[in-house]
């Protein structure tokens, strides 16, 4: 299971739980505060030494024991102790405890006691949903009959929980048999790709419903013909008809069959409060020099002196960005009649580029000298073009400003040999204070109290899952949940350990070590990739259909799997996902040699590399990714590089000959709570 990860550090684990810091905790007996110490340190063989000392202990100190013994998966001593201590749980936790011991009856072969225990929870008006939840799964598992499973888990997918949740049960269904056709279409919702699902909405009524799942999940898939096949068959004004609209003009390019896809593209752009037109109009440009070459020529042309602003800012600046002759005029006329933002200064950013690239210094600064902002880019190349011209104070500025302000930037690492990174040892700001720990943290069940927190956005409350997912090895969750706020405070050139930490974590280790070992491949790269392409949640899939943590193609990991060996693999498996993002990086490292041209390759496919380094294999690094002429690879490029370069920061450089799996008894333990399907398979889609 993913949340299997690397025990964190001791010390820091307890500064951030709130075990002995209240009034009334000074006051608890010396064995109680040894729990709570114990218990947040993950420290089990000292609370293990503790409940066998024969001393006298509260309840919250056996309950703290119980659950410790749960992480342990000592099931039949968490219930002895459960059991005890029963009468004594505050009434918030004790249904909460009762699941535990009606998990624990199970796992100890006490199967008709289990289901009793289960089916009280999910009839008592005192459960709340999380606990009937667990419930219902407790009892779909240990019933045999088909039927009576099937009731349990319908009634699971109708209760109010996440995506993951519902597509795992889902899932289930498919796994007795039970997947109906509307299932199949609600499940490809969650999993595009999934191919009991397909199967099984194949067979549903027709409705717009059923040709927009079918044929999106063919595009994602590439397979045009058959997305054509579904997606035509939507009216524009039906449910899901603009996106079909969308999808279905794409698969006709691909097709090469560009003067079908220009008028539904054209069409989007037209729409009233349309929610494709920057999408459409960037489509219209890519058929540029193709069968509809006129068509959409004279569709820019036209759409550039619409009334709308969205639309002519739109249609100039495709025109700008195209192959076309006379782009560099549309560029001009859209910073005539759309001066300012961002579009804006990047065409300002490219004449000057391509001054810059000419030699013509000079003029490259006049062009940048417009720019309304002091990027990190902006800033470097001043910085490089000054030097250039021999005004050494000038760029001596630019450069001192550039890693002052942008030390978290991949200019900062390229200025200056290491970077201008300060890495302190400062604690978090104050105002990040978490909410007090709740009833359930106190008792010890760490789990249930990150999972009722979940879908709360106040900064103490998402403090306190934060710590909660960091305790329970679930890194990526602290990320994602603290990213937003620890983001505004990196500014400058010094930045807390605690901060970059968080933001740079190292998530999934012993799976991530075992394949950067067994490939050959740095493990600080592989997370570099990971950041960069999920954000490290092993249950996202992109637009195009790009799976998991490594964002894998399906065709890319059909082809990685092969060559390792791999019959049976899982997109969304965090193990299967990870060796064959490893392994394709390996290939790549092999063939490319450099870390910018590897990270170009990943993103932008070997193909491509081939084709610029005909002419700029001899290029500096900086240069190099700045003459990327697709933007999104573009910044990918440099993302990567950043990444990597603070991870080496933060973490020192990897020795690859001394690497070694992290040890799994290092690492907090599987929660078998958590193995209900509605967290154990999370294959969502994004």
């Amino acid at each position: 299971m993913f949340r299997i990860l690397k025990i964190l550090a001791l010390i820091l684990l307890v500064q951030t739980l709130p075990f002995g810091a209240s009034a009334a905790e000074k006051k608890a007996a010396p064995a109680e505060l040894s729990a709570e110490k114990y218990f947040a340190a993950r420290d089990w063989k000292n609370l293990n030494a503790l409940a066998g000392s024969g001393g006298k202990l509260t309840p919250r100190a056996l309950s703290l024991i119980a659950n410790g013994f749960w992480y342990q998966r000592r099931w039949a001593d968490s219930l002895a102790v459960m059991e005890k201590i029963e009468k004594n749980y505050p009434k918030g936790v004790l249904p909460y405890a009762r699941l535990l011991m009606a998990l624990a009856l199970e796992r100890t072969g006490r199967a008709k006691e289990a289901y009793s225990a289960g089916l009280e929870l999910y009839q008592s008006t005192a459960s709340e949903q999380f606990v009937r939840y667990y419930a219902m799964y407790l009892l779909e598992r240990l019933t045999s009959s088909v039927d009576e499973k099937e009731k349990w888990l319908r009634r699971m997918v109708k209760a109010d929980t996440a995506p993951a949740q519902k597509a795992a049960v889902l899932n289930e269904l498919e796994r007795i048999g039970r997947l109906t056709a509307d299932d199949g279409l609600e499940l490809l919702h969650f999993e595009p790709q999934n191919a009991a699902a397909l199967k099984a909405a194949e067979k549903a009524p027709a409705s717009p419903r059923k040709y927009y799942r079918l044929g999106y999940s063919a595009y994602l898939r590439g397979d045009s013909r058959t997305a054509v096949k579904w997606l035509s068959q939507l009216k524009f004004n039906d449910p899901y008809g603009e996106s079909g609209t969308y999808y279905l003009g794409i698969s006709l390019q691909r097709l090469n069959r560009s003067p079908e896809a220009e008028p539904l593209m054209k069409k989007l752009v037209y729409r009233r409060n349309g929610s494709y037109v920057q999408r459409a109009v960037n489509r219209l440009r890519l058929m540029l020099g193709g069968k509809a070459d006129a068509a959409v020529l004279a569709d820019l042309r036209k759409m550039s002196e619409n009334s709308s602003a969205a639309v002519a800012s739109a249609a100039l600046y495709a025109l700008a960005r195209s192959s076309t002759a006379g782009a560099d005029e549309y560029g001009r006329a859209f910073l005539r009649s759309f001066p300012e933002g961002s579009r804006a200064d990047a065409l300002r950013w490219e004449f000057g580029w391509k001054k810059y690239q000419d030699g013509n210094y000079e003029g490259a600064l006049k062009e940048w000298s417009v720019i309304g902002s002091s990027s990190a880019q902006l800033l470097y190349w001043r910085g490089k073009t000054l030097e250039a011209l021999g005004n050494h104070a000038e760029a001596q500025t630019n450069t001192d400003m550039l890693l002052k302000q942008h030390a978290l930037t991949v200019y900062s690492f390229m200025a200056k040999d290491g970077g201008s990174l300060e890495i302190t040892d400062a604690p978090l700001p104050k105002n990040m204070k978490p909410a007090p720990a709740g009833e359930l943290e106190r008792w010890g069940f760490m789990t249930h109290a990150h999972m009722v927190l979940e879908g709360k956005n106040d900064l103490p409350t998402v403090m306190r899952r934060a710590q909660l997912a960091r305790w329970l090895g679930q890194e990526w969750e602290e990320y994602w949940d603290l990213r937003p706020a620890l983001e505004k405070m990196t500014d400058g050139n010094k930045v807390s350990r605690k901060i970059l930490e968080i933001l740079y974590p190292r998530p999934f280790r012993a799976e991530v070590e075992q394949s950067a070992k067994k490939y050959g491949v740095d493990p600080l790269f592989i997370w570099s990739v990971m950041k960069q392409e999920s954000g490290f949640n092993p249950s996202v899939s992109s637009w195009v259909g790009a799976a998991g943590l490594m964002q894998l193609m399906p065709a890319t990991a059909a082809g990685e799997a092969k060559k390792m060996g791999l019959k049976n693999y899982r997109l969304y498996s965090v193990s299967d996902n990870i060796a064959m993002g490893a392994s394709h990086l390996s290939g790549l490292f092999k063939r490319y040699v450099r870390p910018d041209w590897t990270a170009a390759a990943y993103n932008a496919g070997g193909g491509n590399v081939n084709k610029w380094n005909r002419t700029r294999s001899g290029w500096d690094a900086d240069a190099w990714m700045e003459a990327v002429p697709f933007r999104e690879t573009q910044g990918y490029v440099k993302n990567v590089l950043r990444n990597y370069a603070v991870y080496q920061k933060l973490y020192g450089r990897t020795d690859m000959k001394s690497l070694k799996p992290a040890e799994q008894s290092e690492a907090p333990v599987s929660d078998p709570e958590l193995e209900a399907p509605a967290v154990k398979e999370q294959e969502a889609a994004s």
